[in-house]
């Protein structure tokens, strides 16, 4: 996997945008004290069957995993964009971002040791039916 250095400028609304006091229909950010709306965005990603895709330039990232700082510095994390799986280093992110990616960790290791409980005790579980 390659390793980009990513910065404000792949995404940047997306990412590192502050959101301006709006009505609930628009999503408007500031970016470098200007205002987008990212309205036509949204929408193009909910019906994107046909149209053009607007921001073209801006790519949507999913956050898969956080790691450890890199370098001491920054935060390498994995990320799927344009369902592609990349490795990109961040200077900072979000604290909602690290939280949900700690909390996808927990429920995956819960859900993890419960399908290894459940694989532990399945053969004992057919024998008591058995008989």
């Amino acid at each position: 996997m390659k390793r980009f250095i990513a910065f404000a400028m792949i995404s940047p609304a997306l990412l590192f945008g502050q959101r301006a006091e709006t009505p609930s229909d628009t999503d408007v950010r500031i970016i470098n004290g200007r205002s987008v709306d990212l309205a036509a965005l949204h929408q193009w990603y909910r019906h994107p069957e046909g149209a053009d895709r607007p921001f073209k330039h801006w790519v949507r990232l999913t956050f898969l995993e956080i790691k450890p700082a890199y370098s001491g510095s920054y935060l390498a994390c994995t990320v799927d964009a344009e369902n592609v799986r990349r490795e990109v280093l961040f200077k900072t992110l979000p604290t909602v971002f690290k939280d949900t990616v700690a909390r996808m960790h927990t429920l995956q290791t819960n859900l993890n040791t419960l399908q290894q409980e459940i694989e532990a005790e399945e053969p004992e579980v057919r024998r008591n039916e058995a008989q």
